[in-house]
C-alpha cells in the first residue's frame, strides 16, 4: 500500500529545498514514505515535518558535525531517525530572537520563503 502524500506541491519551503538540493551534481527527487526525498546515489535529505516542527529537513550529518547542529534551537534528534541513524531534523524557521514580536512574516534565514 502506498503512503499518503504528506506535503503540498505549492509549499514555498519545498520549492526552495528543491532548488537547493537539485543543484547538487546527480541529485534527483523521489517520493518515498509520502515525502519528497533527495538523492545522489542514496538519500541525503528528506523534506519532512511534524506537529511541533511543521517545516523541517531530515538529513545525513557527519558524526563530527552532528553535535554542533544539535546545539541550534531549531534542530532535534528525532527518535525514528536521529538516535538510530544519526539524521538530525532542522526546522526551516529562523531561530527565535528572544522577543515576543517575532512573527511568521519575519524573513527566513538563508533566503527561506516568508509564507507558509
Amino acid at each position: 500500500m502506498a503512503h499518503p502524500r504528506m506535503y503540498r506541491e505549492d509549499d514555498p519551503h519545498l520549492a526552495h529545498v528543491r532548488e537547493l538540493c537539485l543543484s547538487f551534481p546527480e541529485a534527483t527527487e523521489v517520493e518515498a514514505w509520502g515525502r519528497p526525498t533527495f538523492r545522489a546515489g542514496k538519500i541525503f535529505c528528506i523534506f519532512s515535518g511534524a506537529d511541533d516542527h511543521p517545516f523541517s529537513l531530515l538529513f545525513q550529518a557527519d558524526d563530527d558535525e552532528r553535535p554542533a547542529l544539535l546545539e541550534d534551537e531549531r534542530s532535534t534528534s528525532p527518535p525514528t531517525t536521529g538516535a538510530r541513524r544519526g539524521w538530525p531534523s532542522t526546522s526551516t524557521r529562523p531561530p527565535s530572537t528572544g522577543s515576543s514580536s517575532a512573527s511568521s512574516s519575519t524573513p527566513r534565514t538563508g533566503g527561506w520563503p516568508t509564507s507558509g
